[in-house]
């Protein structure tokens, strides 16, 4: 949705194939999903501050489903996707998920502190309400479209996939809820 608003000395983490970010990925090790304590590292923390940064959270369990989705949606070339292709039900999955997916904690909020980094962190329900915040502050009009979206694969969640997705990322649902209270005080949603 930003792409056709790019400015000048933007950096977008947008893994669009054959483009700038590719060149940060591979010669800064930094992309689409690097923490924002190692983007900071490199721009300098006083630097990240000013500038415009945004993270959507997911409920722990939803992305966890919609990870198992996306590996089970199609043929993946990479080897650690291939390795999770091989669960055929969420429950067999869901560990091995675990390991692999990153806890958005630990993407979006300061190591030290344990505070979020990004300037614009919404939970995934109002994330039409977020681009209309960061359109906002960018001062474009741009339309979110739907992408990225996995196919319906069945994912039947049990309770032991329940309770391995709640001790896993734990500081994740808290920081869901926590986003969630402020989302709703602040936007009035």
């Amino acid at each position: 949705a930003y792409k056709p608003h790019l400015r000048f000395g933007d950096v977008v983490l947008a893994a669009w194939r054959g483009s700038l970010d590719n060149w940060y990925e591979e010669h800064l090790s930094i992309g689409k999903h690097s923490h924002a304590s190692a983007i900071a590292a490199h721009m300098g923390p006083e630097r990240f501050r000013q500038v415009l940064s945004f993270a959507i959270l997911r409920d722990p369990l939803d992305r966890m489903v919609s990870y198992y989705r996306w590996i089970r949606s199609y043929e993946h070339p990479g080897e650690i996707e291939q390795g999770l292709r091989v669960h055929e039900t969420f429950d067999a999955f869901v560990e091995a998920g675990c390991e692999r997916l990153a806890p958005q904690a630990d993407l979006v909020c300061d190591p030290g502190t344990g505070m979020p980094m990004v300037s614009v962190l919404a939970p995934y329900p109002h994330i039409a309400e977020a681009w209309r915040v960061i359109c906002q502050r960018l001062g474009i009009e741009a339309a979110l479209p739907v992408a990225n979206a996995s196919l319906r694969v069945r994912a039947e969640v049990t309770d032991r996939a329940r309770e391995i997705v709640a001790r896993h990322y734990a500081r994740d649902a808290q920081l869901y809820r926590q986003e969630t209270a402020r989302w709703a005080a602040r936007h009035g949603t």
